[in-house]
């Protein structure tokens, strides 16, 4: 974990060689929920030599660290894994859009492809040609 620490700190130029960094991150979820099965298991045991509290405050400070790491692997490698499956889908119109005249909005512009497949692009009620040229005539389905 250091070892990743101390490369990423070197600078962006380290970021090739840091690919292990979502396999790290599962070596530390599986070393909490270790952690937490042992604590689990003092908690059970008498031991008068050994504070209980201290077995709670481990079993609390472990769930916490557990739950923030688990959060941080689901927002770094789950949703951003189906974001970005999404938006390489919505990028890349298919040929059935062409054909049936649909229209898409991607940032406040939308993109209409026509019946013969010319794309015209809209913006804020201005029509755009694919040609480039652009016109201040209003788009009879827009608001």
């Amino acid at each position: 974990m250091y070892s990743y620490y101390g490369l990423s700190a070197l600078g962006p130029h380290m970021q090739k060689y840091l690919w292990w960094k979502k396999h790290l991150t599962k070596l530390q979820l599986i070393q909490f929920v270790c952690m937490l099965i042992i604590m689990g298991k003092n908690i059970t045991c008498d031991d008068p030599n050994f504070p209980q509290f201290l077995n709670y405050i481990g079993v609390f400070y472990c769930i916490t660290i557990l739950s923030l790491f688990l959060n941080f692997y689901i927002q770094s490698y789950i949703f951003q894994k189906n974001k970005a499956k999404k938006i390489a889908q919505q990028s890349k119109p298919s040929d059935t859009h062409l054909a049936n005249g649909t229209n898409h909005k991607r940032n406040d512009v939308v993109h209409r492809f026509s019946a013969n497949g010319t794309l015209k692009a809209e913006e804020n009620g201005n029509h755009k040609e694919s040609n480039g040229v652009q016109s201040n005539k209003k788009h009879p389905h827009s608001e």
